[in-house]
C-alpha cells in the first residue's frame, strides 16, 4: 500500500494501481486496501471495477464513510440513480458535512426535475467547499434552467475564476519545476 501511495503521489497511476492490486492480493482483509485501489480506479474512470473495490472495502469495514461516499458517486457516474440514492442518504446520515454526497444528491434531484431540492443540496455542497468548480458549474446550469440569469451569471463567473486559479497554480508548479532543472 505504501508503495502504491508513493507512486500515486508521483502521478504514476499505472504503477500505483499495480501496487494496490498486489496489496489486495497479499491481504484482502486489510482495512483501506480495497478503498485505495477503488479510489485509483475511480480517478481513472474505471467505475465498474472501482465499485467492486468499494464494496469489498465495505465488506471488511462496514459503514466506512469514504467507501460509501465514493461507491455512491460511482453508482451515479454509471447512471444507476436507484443504487446511488440510498448510499448518498446513508452518507449524509453518518456525516452531513460530506460535500460530494450533497453534490451527488443535487445532481440526482436536478436530473429528476426537482429543481428546488437540487438547489438546496448544491448550495449545501457550495458551503462545504466553496472552491469546487463542479459545484459552481452545476449551480450555474441549474440557475440558468430556472431562468435566474443573474445568479447563473454569478456562478459562471465563479466557475471561470476557480478554473483560472487552478490553471495558474499548475503553471506556477511547472515553472518552479523547470527552474530547478
Amino acid at each position: 500500500m505504501l508503495a502504491g501511495e508513493a507512486l500515486d503521489e508521483m502521478n504514476d497511476h499505472l504503477g500505483a494501481t499495480q501496487q494496490f492490486r498486489a496489496a489486495v492480493k497479499a491481504n484482502p482483509k486489510e482495512p483501506n486496501v480495497h478503498f485505495g485501489l477503488g479510489y485509483l480506479l475511480w480517478t481513472q474512470e474505471q467505475y465498474e471495477e472501482a465499485a467492486q473495490e468499494f464494496q469489498a472495502e465495505l465488506a471488511n469495514v462496514p459503514n466506512r464513510l469514504q467507501a460509501l461516499t465514493y461507491l455512491a458517486d460511482t453508482e451515479l457516474k454509471m447512471n444507476r440513480p436507484e443504487a446511488a440514492l440510498p448510499l448518498i442518504q446513508k452518507v449524509i446520515r453518518i456525516d452531513p458535512k460530506v460535500e460530494l454526497a450533497h453534490l451527488d444528491w443535487g445532481i440526482l434531484y436536478a436530473n429528476a426535475g426537482r429543481r428546488d431540492d437540487a438547489l438546496r443540496e448544491l448550495r449545501v455542497a457550495a458551503k462545504l467547499n466553496s472552491d469546487d468548480v463542479n459545484v459552481h458549474w452545476r449551480l450555474a446550469r441549474l440557475y440558468q434552467a430556472m431562468g435566474r440569469k443573474d445568479e447563473a451569471d454569478a456562478e459562471f463567473r465563479k466557475t471561470s475564476s476557480l478554473t483560472k486559479a487552478a490553471n495558474d497554480s499548475v503553471m506556477t508548479k511547472l515553472d518552479n519545476a523547470r527552474s530547478k532543472e
